[in-house]
């Protein structure tokens, strides 16, 4: 929205300023033959215009001017506006790889604590085993002596 009204005021400083006005008249002279080579490139002819008056040479380098100044302002946006994209999917992404290795260390943690009731229960097992062998020679034990009475 600044462009426009920019390149406006750039139209009218070409109107009223001497030393813009010169260097406009020759800027909108070189554009003119430039379009018209480019032209006569593009169809395969060789066309010679007669020189543009000092007014309309005035004009086109104005035009060309203020057209580059909208021009520059939309690369400066867009270029800014791509880098910040990037930038946000760069954060995003940091952002992610730290969820990720959050939920890698907490799933790590919940194994071994799984790790470490597991071997809690195989030593109450080896117990529970053992005790269970004391009672199995008890019980023959006192099988024993009832049958011998």
């Amino acid at each position: 929205q600044l462009s426009k009204p920019v390149a406006a005021r750039v139209k009218y400083a070409a109107a009223t300023n001497k030393n813009l006005t010169i260097a406009l008249a020759r800027f909108g002279k070189f554009a003119f033959k430039l379009e018209h080579r480019l032209n006569g490139f593009l169809i395969g002819k060789t066309y010679v215009p007669s020189p543009p008056s000092k007014k309309d040479s005035i004009e086109r380098g104005a035009e060309v001017l203020a057209e580059g100044f909208i021009f520059g302002v939309a690369v400066v946006v867009t270029v800014s506006e791509f880098t910040w994209s990037k930038k946000q999917a760069a954060i995003k992404e940091v952002e992610k790889q730290a969820n990720i290795e959050a939920k890698f260390q907490s799933y790590s943690d919940t194994l071994e604590k799984i790790h470490k009731i597991a071997q809690n229960l195989n030593q109450d097992l080896v117990i529970f085993r053992d005790q269970m062998e004391q009672l199995q020679k008890q019980n023959e034990q006192i099988k024993l002596k009832l049958a011998q009475k």
